[in-house]
């Protein structure tokens, strides 16, 4: 049954006459993007030395649109979404939070005594990454002992011993710097607030009601049918496909699609997550100084997402890099624009995902259907203040 929302946009495109595209042409034109993005995409694998991309595309008034390189690709689209799984985190920080179940300037002195020199840290700054955590995972060659043990199962306490023994960033709260442990004790303070497990949480909270029916969580083993229907993912000489997310827990073991996360990211967005949206564009920290900013020329991180102006406005993204895997859920604001995709690459050192955004914007600001559909939002809907920003003359997304 079609909605009030839908309905309303509906008479929208047929009062305005910005979309007036006859049925055949519309359909003719979707083909053309079609073909032009599994064309791209095909030459894309090749550049980058990758075997596999899937990309999930929604632009205003449109179906989600899935692309691949391979059709064959559609069976096995599960992957591991690593740090984007900490939006989901952030967001039941928050959840926990409203319900008065924990405090944003509550100590880890309150929930883990056993790490004395990390006791003054605040909820908040888990949240922002301002805590001065050491990440565990930069250990040597911690991704190659990964991929080459797949089955290992790890557990929080000794996750958390790495990164007690490890040098500490700087003194909390006077700098940014990106760590998973930040996000492992946000999941394991979630636990301990509700008295849930993280799996029962995300599942109460946000699979469930937002049908995210392709989208799991699990503090061990994968079952054999997320397994096999796991895109697979390659690092280094190894195939790094997973048999478990328990390396990253609250701050990267959610699995998914690129067309739930594009559910995903529009409840974020839309603040169908009370106030999610609300608490990152107010909590953001500029990643040069730690310091609270609200200049958006100035890249930024605050709960579990990132800011920058790019040659399409501003961009908020959060990317998920796993062993053998590089994501990113991506939304541009200013052109109505939602992008998630996976790459089956973990290479560190790889352009991959800045260039296939750049990719996906450059076709889709070319397709007649996609072009006035963006055209049609940006008169049509109020778009932000910051949309009037000057944009960044270069033509390409910087890397991320």
């Amino acid at each position: 049954m079609i909605s009030y929302k839908q309905l309303c946009s509906l008479l929208l495109l047929c009062i305005s006459g910005c979309l007036f595209i006859d049925s055949e042409t519309m359909n003719n034109n979707l083909k053309t993007l079609n073909t032009e993005m599994e064309e791209s995409l095909q030459k894309y694998v090749h550049s980058e030395n990758i075997s596999q991309v899937l990309v999930a595309v929604s632009v205003p008034n449109q179906k989600t649109m899935l692309f691949t390189n391979s059709k064959a690709s559609l069976n096995k689209s599960e992957f591991p979404i690593a740090s984007i799984t900490k939006t989901f985190t952030a967001a039941l920080t928050l959840k926990l939070f409203q319900q008065g179940k924990l405090k944003l300037d509550n100590n880890l002195g309150q929930y883990f005594p056993q790490y004395p020199k990390w006791s003054n840290i605040t909820v908040q700054m888990l949240l922002n990454q301002t805590s001065g955590l050491p990440d565990y995972i930069n250990t040597p060659n911690f991704f190659i002992k990964m991929a080459a043990h797949p089955r290992h199962l790890y557990s929080s306490q000794k996750l958390l011993e790495i990164a007690y023994n490890m040098k500490q960033n700087f003194v909390p709260g006077k700098g940014w710097a990106y760590s998973n442990t930040n996000y492992l004790l946000l999941g394991l303070i979630a636990e301990k607030s509700s008295g849930q497990s993280l799996s029962h949480l995300y599942n109460q909270y946000f699979f469930k009601p937002l049908q995210l029916n392709q989208t799991f969580y699990s503090a061990g083993y994968f079952p054999k049918d997320i397994e096999t229907k796991m895109m697979p993912g390659f690092f280094a000489q190894y195939n790094a496909t997973p048999t478990n997310m328990t390396w990253v827990q609250g701050a990267g073991g959610i699995v998914s699609t690129p067309d739930d996360l594009i559910i995903w990211a529009k409840e974020i967005y839309s603040e169908e997550i009370p106030q999610y949206f609300t608490m990152i564009k107010h909590y953001r920290m500029a990643l040069s100084t730690g310091q609270a900013t609200s200049d958006l020329n100035t890249p930024s991180n605050g709960f579990a997402v990132f800011s920058i102006n790019t040659p399409y406005g501003i961009m908020w993204y959060t990317p998920g890099l796993a062993s053998g895997y590089r994501n990113i859920l991506a939304y541009f604001p200013c052109e109505g624009v939602f992008i998630v995709s996976s790459i089956n690459n973990g290479n560190t050192q790889s352009t991959s995902t800045a260039s296939l955004l750049n990719l996906m914007m450059n076709t889709i600001s070319k397709n007649a259907v996609t072009r006035q559909a963006i055209s049609h939002y940006q008169k049509t809907y109020s778009l932000p203040a910051y949309c009037q920003l000057p944009k960044p003359t270069t033509t390409t997304l910087p890397n991320f």
